[in-house]
């Protein structure tokens, strides 16, 4: 996997964005968008708690999109034990619900 700091030019930092998403046609379709963006590249991604928690603090991605409700385990789960080893990081956390209301 490629490191989420690396730059792939000298001028350009692109950003690396880790995905924490347990429906694997929502996470598919958030990597099909980031895919279209210039200047951003997949850092990983994961379904679970637990294995978001060790690659996140693995890849030093820059940027973290975070569902809140996951099969295995929460959002603020993965939030609560990377925000003491990587708090740079947790400042750039996007949270998503899609089990939420819009109202919510």
């Amino acid at each position: 996997m490629e490191s989420a700091t690396s730059p792939k030019s000298p001028s350009a930092r692109p950003l690396g964005i880790f995905i924490v998403e347990d429906s694997p046609i929502v996470r598919e379709r958030i990597e099909e968008m980031l895919a279209e963006i210039p200047g951003t590249f997949p850092a990983g991604s994961a379904s679970a708690a637990s294995q978001a928690i060790q690659e996140i603090l693995d890849c030093h991605p820059n940027v973290v999109l975070l569902d809140m409700q996951l099969a295995q385990g929460s959002g603020l789960d993965v939030l609560r034990a990377v925000r003491p080893q990587r708090p740079a990081t947790v400042s750039k956390f996007k949270f998503s619900c899609h089990h939420c209301s819009a109202s919510s």
